[in-house]
């Protein structure tokens, strides 16, 4: 990309979909102009690197992402934090978040008391909590734009107004303790659960295992603690699963295989 640049081809590139370690990377190598990223109150994994790398004592990392434009995108986590979405919400199979990790039961259970929090601070902002998550996303320091991909009118009219909520810094401060400690809870008591998944035998729910394990990869991608080419592979092995299933004992031997992968991934 960089000789892209220096050819004319291309005034300026930018990088999304990464990992914390290849966004580092990134930066090192190269003038990046923007990191699009997923970013809400439940996971704002890539955001939280950036932050730390800026407060930390490396310097030469610090003045490449100064300047570097932050676009987030699934600011409401697919809908999960506009209050309509509860952990008794059904999808169709052809709903990708049927199989989304966010919508993983266990994560479902832990962040449920966040999204009762952000209702709260919603009622007493006087607007939607939508409004108020995309509020908060828009005023955190390096947000250049952001998306949110409203699919009715009602919805983008909706998001429109949240450019014209002023939440001061102390709500914002609000928002960041509870979501931090928040998180520190969840990721204590999510450990626990994978733990004990990854040492029990699959489920004869077959769905539900494979949605459990594609939770637990994706969970460990974004910590920086799973090899992300791996994680790819094993993600497109459990949709294979999960499309082609015509024998339970098969299907069940090929999770325990994959599982297997997992702990042997996590304990290297």
């Amino acid at each position: 990309m960089e000789n892209l640049k220096r050819k004319g081809y291309v005034r300026a590139y930018g990088i999304g979909h990464v990992s914390n370690e290849e966004i580092g990377e990134y930066l090192k190598k190269g003038n990046v102009f923007s990191i699009l990223m997923e970013m809400n109150i439940i996971n704002s994994q890539n955001y939280n690197f950036l932050r730390r790398v800026k407060e930390s004592s490396n310097s030469r990392l610090y003045s490449m992402i100064r300047e570097v434009k932050i676009i987030p995108f699934s600011i409401t986590a697919r809908g999960l934090l506009t209050g309509a979405i509860d952990k008794n919400t059904m999808f169709q199979d052809y709903d990708i978040r049927s199989i989304d990790s966010l919508f993983n039961k266990e994560r479902m259970n832990r962040i449920s008391k966040l999204i009762e929090y952000m209702k709260k601070l919603a009622m007493e902002q006087g607007c939607s909590i939508a409004q108020l998550v995309i509020s908060w996303v828009i005023n955190k320091e390096g947000v250049w734009k952001a998306l949110t991909g409203p699919t009715k009118i009602e919805h983008l009219k909706e998001n429109i107004k949240a450019l014209d909520i002023n939440l001061d810094k102390r709500v914002m401060k609000k928002i960041d303790e509870f979501m931090e400690s928040e998180n520190d809870e969840r990721d204590r008591r999510t450990k626990k659960w994978i733990e004990r998944v990854l040492k029990g035998q699959p489920s004869n729910d077959v769905t539900e295992e494979i949605k459990n394990l594609i939770f637990i990869i994706d969970f460990y991608i974004d910590n920086g603690k799973f090899n992300s080419d791996l994680g790819m592979q094993l993600f497109s092995e459990l949709i294979y699963i999960k499309n082609n299933r015509f024998d339970i004992n098969n299907d069940l031997l090929k999770l325990r295989l994959i599982k297997e992968q997992i702990r042997m991934n996590l304990e290297d």
